[in-house]
This record gives C-alpha cells, sequence and structure tokens, in this order.
C-alpha cells in the first residue's frame, strides 16, 4: 500500500502537468491586431511577397532577375529566400531586441555561384534583420529601419 500511493501520487502529477501544458494559449487569438505591426502592415499569417525594390542609404540596389527575394508569414514564423539561400524565424511574436521587428533569422549556406547574388543576398538579409517599422503604401508591403527600405508586392 505504501508503494502505490507514491506512484498514484506521481501518476496525478503527471496527470496535472500535462494537462496545464495543454492550456496554453493561441497568441493572436483576442489581441488587437493593430498591435502586431507586421500584421497591421499586411503581412499576416498565410501572406507571401517578393521584394520588389530595395533602397540602402537612398540608393537603389539592383536586383537580379532569376534570383527572386521572397518574405512569407506563416504559423511557425516567418521564411523566405533571398535570392539563393532560404531563411526564416520561427515565433509569431515580434522578440527582435532594440525595435526590430524580426527574431535572429537562420539562413541556409549554400553557394551561389550567379555573379552578384551572393553580394545581393548578404545586403538584403542585413537590412531584414535591421527593419523596424512596417507599414502599407498602396498594397505594398514595406519594411525599413537603418538607412535601408525594402518594398514587396503580394505574391501570386
Amino acid at each position: 500500500m505504501l508503494r502505490t500511493r507514491p506512484a498514484r501520487l506521481r501518476g496525478l502529477v503527471v496527470a496535472v502537468a500535462l494537462v496545464v501544458a495543454g492550456c496554453g494559449t493561441d497568441p493572436g487569438a483576442g489581441t488587437d491586431p493593430s498591435a502586431d505591426p507586421l500584421a497591421a502592415a499586411g503581412l499576416e499569417v498565410d501572406t507571401s511577397w517578393v521584394l520588389t525594390s530595395f533602397l540602402l542609404a537612398d540608393e537603389e540596389v539592383a536586383l537580379l532577375d532569376g534570383s527572386p527575394i521572397t518574405l512569407a508569414r506563416t504559423e511557425q514564423g516567418i521564411e523566405g529566400t533571398s535570392g539563393c539561400n532560404q531563411y526564416g524565424a520561427d515565433g509569431q511574436q515580434l522578440v527582435g531586441d532594440g525595435g526590430r521587428l524580426f527574431p535572429p533569422l537562420y539562413v541556409t549556406e549554400m553557394a551561389c555561384l550567379d555573379p552578384g547574388v551572393m553580394e545581393l543576398e548578404t545586403t538584403f538579409l542585413a537590412a531584414l534583420a535591421d527593419v523596424t517599422t512596417a507599414t502599407s503604401e498602396t498594397g505594398m508591403l514595406v519594411l525599413s529601419g537603418d538607412g535601408a527600405t525594402l518594398r514587396f508586392d503580394r505574391a501570386g
């Protein structure tokens, strides 16, 4: 009898822990959409965008045909292509520091041999990591920060 009580107690503790763990909340449920500047600017879950204009220090950065740069928001976070490689960030919460809107990005590490692709990719990823503002201008998603402005058209 003494041995069954701790086992029952342990089982009860595990069951309660599982129930409590399952009682999480949906981060988007019941929240004001304007509290999420990405969603307010149009970067909502299940939207995809293609970079159409890139200004850096008021200079136009040339985009390359055949190396599209994309951005999508999913249930899991953000993801996209940076011209050659894939990038993303887990989590829907805006967890960047210093006013940045995106959490740290992960990037695949394929070598891209076409001229200019790696340079464009490096410049884009640095600009995206420093984004502090998201707005919408005539249906475009506009991300800006630290001297860079990224303009995206909705994909599809």
